[in-house]
């Protein structure tokens, strides 16, 4: 088996603990302000008759059904090849597994560093075959709108800056939205915001504020 002393052993724990330790007290934390959020339009709802929360608008347009048709052909073309890759890269893990633990042909360093690229890179596959599920849906589905206070929340995914709106419950990501990235510095946390939108990916087709 690779030679794995008592550092590296501690250092993966700590990378683990610390990763873990993020991710639950950062949905922890947003959750509760969704929560928090959620009751206060509650009461609001019983003097409005809920005239804020999602509902079916419109169907979707000409455009709009461009749009989605020509996203979703592109993450087809790569889903098409994840029914290869997928296997491809478990065996690959397999035998790196095989060959680094069993016949120590593999330095530790260099054993966790293929590990972890093979499996970062087995669940982006696996993700992207989501992704594409919730594409193919929303080409079948109407356009939802939804009105209600602002909420902003800063997250990291892959290094990178993920900007995000919630409203009365809804997420929408910068990843998915380029024009949250507009928004974010000239909106505040509890503005008024209309946003049209498909459920599953929430594509917006619409955003202002009222």
């Amino acid at each position: 088996m690779p030679d794995f002393d008592f550092f590296t052993y501690f250092f993966i724990g700590i990378i683990i603990f610390i990763g873990f330790g993020y991710m639950f007290f950062h949905s922890f934390f947003v959750n509760r302000r969704i929560k928090v959020q959620r009751e206060k339009e509650f009461v609001q709802n019983i003097n409005d008759n809920a005239l804020g929360e999602p509902h079916i608008l419109r169907d979707l347009d000409l455009l709009e059904q461009h749009v989605l048709k020509e996203k979703h052909i592109g993450a087809y073309r790569f889903v098409k090849l994840n029914h290869y890759l997928i296997p491809l890269n478990a065996l690959a893990i397999g035998i790196t597994a095989y060959f680094g633990v069993f016949k120590n042909y593999l330095n530790a360093d260099l054993f966790v560093d293929i590990v972890i690229y093979l499996s970062f890179a087995l669940f982006a596959q696996i993700g992207l075959i989501f992704k594409e599920n919730s594409m193919y849906k929303d080409l079948r589905s109407p356009v939802f709108r939804v009105t209600g206070s602002l909420l902003k929340f800063l997250t990291t995914k892959r290094k990178r800056k993920i900007k995000k709106f919630v409203i009365r419950g809804v997420p929408f990501d910068s990843e998915e939205n380029r024009d949250i990235e507009n928004f974010w510095d000239k909106w505040n946390e509890g503005d008024k915001v209309y946003i049209e939108y498909s459920p599953f990916t929430k594509h917006i087709w619409k955003i202002e504020k009222v």
